[in-house]
């Protein structure tokens, strides 16, 4: 047993294997022969050649189409959907019961043959369509040697001793029984079927399954050449794969190792340029400390400048923003100073509006008492009332004027204070202004005096 595939396989897959195989190859052996007796049996432009080649019409004494009508009624008669009874045209074929029941026996035979044909048939469908399933490779030796044995056997009985042969034959055929013995003189049937008949019957047995054999071997062969290709194939894919996944892997080492090589070199170089660096450095110290020393020299004065330049816009600004605040607090000085003088001179009008009023009131009260004088005596009372209420009234006036007088003085003298306190911020505030932007300048200076002493020419 040859499979596609050299996998290694279990035991009981190897005896399946092997069971396998033999069966087939006697189910298509069997097949082989039921269906070359079938085919032989139905083939009767077979017998139609017989007729002239072996001479038959002399030898029975029926004519052509004689022969043929009562040779095609025992082939009916024979097959399995044929009918019940056989009738031949010329009812002197059989006229007795045992050659009768013989005919019976050999239909039987030959149908049980064409259902063996049939049968063997629709098992190889199964068994092919399992063997492709299982990757079974079916290699009919058994077949062909069974074919063989048979072919060579039968081939030599016949052409050597086909009398003895067709004895044998019967009575293993029909065991036990003689009524294959058909006499001419009461069944003209044995007349209609010679010996040589059946003899190119064999013959034409043998032929077909020498002729199947052969079909089935090319066949095989055919499949397994076809199984080869295609395991050559499969094995050449299964090397373009290997060959190429070894020669991306052989590529990706070479890139693995450029890389390796390329950051080796990289380093060297690195290392080679740090080494130069270095010397230079060596070689060169007191020439790049004097360079350094020039470049700090060349800045400073820059910085000194810049620094400079920034304090003096610092002052300026400072200065332009004390000023203004200044001028801010004389302007609110003078206008509460102007809102002071202006409540001043309203005190003061008012108190003379009322020391007016009051003295107006009081020389109509002197009128009214003149008046009052020179009338009745009651109305002096009146009068002395009324003189006593404008002199309170005057006393009120003087005191409303006075408060005034007082009112304003306060009032001048609170402007004056706030005035003055006013400046005095003002001028606090510059001066703290001014004492910043002193120890601002000094704290640059003295910075930029300790940055020349660290330049160390």
């Amino acid at each position: 047993m040859k499979t596609i595939d050299s996998e290694k396989r279990s035991v009981g897959d190897i005896i399946f294997r092997v069971v396998f195989n033999a069966l087939m190859a006697v189910i298509l052996f069997v097949f082989l022969v039921s269906a070359a007796v079938f085919l032989v049996l139905a083939l009767k432009p077979l017998y139609y050649w017989f007729i002239d080649l072996f001479k038959i019409e002399a030898y029975s004494g029926y004519s052509a189409a004689e022969l043929k009508a009562n040779y095609d009624a025992l082939i009916d008669y024979n097959m399995f959907w044929g009918p019940k009874e056989l009738i031949f045209p010329d009812h002197g074929m059989v006229t007795t019961e045992q050659t009768m029941a013989h005919f019976i026996d050999v239909k039987q035979v030959f149908v049980f043959f064409q259902y063996l044909a049939i049968g063997s048939a629709v098992l190889l469908i199964p068994g092919c369509i399992v063997a492709k399933k299982k990757n079974i490779s079916l290699w009919p030796k058994i077949t062909l040697a069974l074919a063989v044995a048979v072919i060579v056997g039968v081939g030599i009985g016949l052409v050597f001793y086909w009398d003895k042969f067709f004895i044998k034959f019967h009575e293993i055929v029909f065991p036990g029984k003689t009524n294959w013995y058909i006499n001419a003189n009461y069944d003209k049937v044995i007349l209609i079927l010679p010996s040589e008949v059946f003899l190119g019957d064999a013959a034409a047995i043998l032929i077909l399954i020498a002729l199947g054999i052969l079909l089935f071997v090319i066949f095989f062969r055919k499949q397994k050449n076809t199984e080869a290709k295609e395991q050559k194939k499969k094995e050449k894919r299964e090397k373009r794969k290997a060959c190429k996944a070894e020669k991306g892997a052989q590529k990706e080492e070479q890139k693995e190792e450029n890389a390796a090589a390329a950051e080796i070199e990289e380093k060297e170089e690195a290392a080679g340029e740090e080494k130069k660096e270095e010397a230079s450095d060596e070689e060169k110290p007191e020439e790049t400390a004097e360079e350094k020393a020039e470049e700090t020299a060349g800045e400073a004065p820059k910085g000194a400048e810049e620094a400079a330049e920034a304090a003096e816009e610092t002052v300026e600004e400072t200065r332009e923003a004390a000023e203004e605040k200044a001028e801010e607090v004389l302007t609110g000085a003078a206008a509460a100073a102007q809102g002071a003088e202006a409540a001043l001179k309203e005190a003061q009008e008012a108190a003379e509006e009322t020391v007016e009023e009051t003295r107006a009131a009081a020389e109509e009260a002197e009128e009214f008492q003149e008046i009052v004088l020179e009338e009745e005596p009651a109305q002096k009372k009146a009068a002395e009332e009324a003189t006593k209420t404008a002199e309170k009234a005057a006393e009120t006036a003087d005191e409303a004027a006075e408060a005034a007088e007082e009112t304003v003085v306060e009032t001048r003298e609170a402007a004056e204070e706030g005035a003055r306190k006013a400046a005095e911020e003002a001028e606090g505030s510059t001066a703290e202004t001014f004492e910043e932007m002193d120890e601002e300048i000094a704290k640059t200076v003295e910075a930029f005096a300790e940055s020349f002493e660290e330049l160390d020419f």
